[in-house]
């Protein structure tokens, strides 16, 4: 039997010895007859920081081109600190520091240990930038008082890198999620299991699955966000509700985080089942950001723009460069252009494997589909009648990141997205660089709004709201309105009261002018009278059946019996089928049943109805090759 065996590894981390601190002056005394070490130590005081934080050793060394000989010497003359530890966790470097509260903070946190009194799931409702972290770190404390373990669960792993640097000061943290190594997750893996100490396990939505003994705590921070659901490849779960099951089974606290909380955790807090806590002043000064909407039919119509950019949107982006502050552009599209259209026939140049437009890539000059991976150098001439008008529509990342340098010169412009961030240690890198105030534009999918902190974001442009508001999803408006809050909400987080500029074709939508008035309370109301009426969450749970086969034909005789067994066992309880959004996917065609579940039946009941209907149908020698996926509580 062959078994793949990961080793955990070890890394070293470097500081300045914390007696050196206090006496820099003497310390670069001893190395004034060595030119290497004066550098060295003067690179590290440096990397480390006011808070003197670890770093890592190899980076360190590679980065300022440092030998091994000077650290060693510097160890020698006992000016630094090194320590070795398993690679996947992080020792406290401070773990006695303390934290001051504001007055509001301190209410809530006072508020949020009465729901755990009370053992109720809570959900803390505060502002962006209004300290929900510091109130985290507090409850954690309280919670190592006590000798338990703490879950901190994110929904993006760009969040992870940044978060650790700010919680391995207070806690010794194992982190886990999907781009660590075999090794780095056995010894997150390891310490969890191993460690008799308090330990902070944090992570994406897999975390929620490492071992954890003696759990006091569970903190899902964001967590509106769908990113927490798990669709491909299964199982699928939704991280967020497996935590709060979790918690209950293991009879732990659980706290749910967000500035802009889903409508089933804000529905569920309404009718009790929640206990609600509101945060709703911001840590520092600063005020919440001042909202501008553009109109881009007029300015189009009177040539007020500049490639994708509005006159108002450049201004500001002038303005703001000229402070010495930086700017967040948000086009929740990756790549250059959308999509290439023949200028004569129409014809929009498709995926041959998918029902679906190939996206341009200008840095490798490529059309690709973001679905099965399939590419194509971009077509001179049209494959439906041979014209030669053939243009690029639309645009992405790409495209806006090369016209802000066109438009600033001198602007240092980065991006972030899939594209951008395929690397392991990227996503750190990248906002190591905007931290360090290496990056003067940064424009990013929606990778920039999910709790990014970044000092120094004096405006965030969004190109385009209207994609937001065009999914047809009946969770469109609630994420449309959570991504323009979220991404505003990046801008003005210290004293500075930041800017935030919308483009749309529909300025007087809504959502947007919820939006623009921070209308957290209004849009909930709007969008709960709207699912009620037409029958969806959070007033009944959704199960969607995915069937897919590669003879449409086929596939729809098999979905059409599959409804009338269906209709036999549970009346007309359900829409479809219907062909999918997108109707074929990887050879595949797809259609769909949704099936509305009301919150009063019993769940097995529904389950074994629908399972007999399967059996019936779908394990006939007719259909048995047919794939069926079942999704219980889809994103969408």
């Amino acid at each position: 039997e062959l078994k793949k065996v990961a080793r955990a590894k070890r890394r070293k981390l470097l500081r300045i010895s914390p007696d050196v601190l206090n006496r820099l002056d003497d310390a670069f005394s001893e190395t004034s007859r060595s030119e290497k070490q004066t550098q060295a130590l003067l690179s590290l005081v440096a990397a480390c920081g006011s808070e003197n934080k670890w770093i890592d050793s190899r980076a360190f060394r590679k980065k300022n081109q440092i030998e091994s000989p000077q650290i060693i010497a510097l160890k020698k003359k006992a000016l630094i600190e090194e320590i070795e530890e398993v690679d996947g966790t992080t020792a406290a470097s401070a773990p006695n520091s303390k934290i001051l509260l504001s007055a509001h903070q301190t209410a809530a946190l006072e508020n949020i240990e009465k729901g755990f009194k009370e053992r109720k799931p809570t959900l803390l409702h505060g502002v962006t930038a209004s300290g929900k972290t510091e109130v985290y770190i507090e409850l954690i404390k309280n919670a190592f008082k006590t000798h338990k373990r703490v879950l901190y669960l994110l929904p993006e792993i760009a969040l992870t890198t940044q978060l650790i640097s700010r919680l391995r000061v207070h806690f010794t943290v194992a982190v886990s999620h999907s781009r660590f190594t075999p090794a780095e997750r056995l010894a997150a893996w390891r310490e969890s299991l191993e460690n008799n100490e308090p330990l902070l396990i944090l992570g994406a939505r897999s975390a929620v699955f490492m071992p954890m003994p003696d759990l006091g705590l569970i903190i899902v921070d964001e967590e509106h966000e769908g990113s927490f659901k798990q669709f491909e490849p299964s199982p699928r779960y939704q991280a967020r509700d497996t935590a709060v099951w979790m918690a209950n089974q293991r009879g732990c606290s659980i706290l749910l985080g967000s500035a802009t909380p889903s409508l089933d955790s804000m529905y569920n807090a309404k009718l009790g089942r929640y206990h609600l806590v509101q945060l709703f002043n911001r840590f520092h000064t600063a005020p919440l950001p001042e909202l501008e909407v553009v109109d881009m039919v007029g300015a189009k119509e009177r040539r007020e723009v500049k490639g994708n950019f509005s006159i108002e949107l450049v201004d500001a982006m002038r303005q703001t460069l000229q402070k010495g502050e930086s700017i967040i552009l948000f086009q929740n599209r990756r790549g250059f252009s959308t999509f290439q259209q023949c200028q004569t026939c129409g014809h929009v140049e498709g995926c041959t494997r998918c029902d679906i437009s190939l996206t341009y890539h200008k840095a490798s000059n490529q059309l690709k589909c973001h679905y099965c991976g399939y590419q194509v150098p971009p077509v001179m001439k049209c494959s439906s009648c041979g014209g030669h008008s053939v243009l690029h529509k639309g645009f992405g990342t790409e495209q806006i990141a090369e016209e802000a340098s066109e438009l600033f010169p001198k602007a240092r412009v980065k991006r972030m997205d899939l594209d951008t961030t395929r690397g392991k240690h990227a996503f750190g890198d990248l906002i190591r660089s905007v931290e360090e105030g290496e990056v003067d534009i940064l424009v990013g999918t929606q990778m920039v709004t999910k709790g990014l902190d970044f000092d120094r974001v004096g405006l965030v442009g969004i190109m385009s709201a209207d994609n937001l508001l065009s999914y047809p999803d009946f969770r469109a408006n609630e994420r449309a309105f959570q991504l323009i809050e979220q991404v505003s909400g990046r801008t003005g987080r210290r004293t500075s009261k930041g800017k935030v500029v919308i483009q749309s074709m529909k300025p007087r939508h809504a959502i947007i002018q919820m939006a623009m008035n921070h209308d957290y309370d209004g849009m909930l109301q709007r969008e709960l009278v709207v699912r009620n009426e037409y029958g969806y969450p959070p007033y009944v749970r959704l199960i969607t059946i995915t069937i897919k086969h590669r003879d449409h034909r086929l596939l729809e005789r098999a979905a059409s019996e599959f409804a009338r067994s269906l209709r036999s066992k549970i009346g007309d309880r359900f829409l479809g089928p219907e062909y999918a959004p997108i109707a074929r996917l990887k050879n595949l065609y797809q259609m769909q049943i949704i099936i509305k579940v009301d919150k009063n039946s019993v769940g097995i009941k529904v389950r074994d109805r629908i399972t007999k209907a399967h059996q019936e149908v779908l394990m006939s020698p007719e259909f048995h090759r047919v794939k069926v996926i079942y999704d219980v509580d889809p994103n969408s």
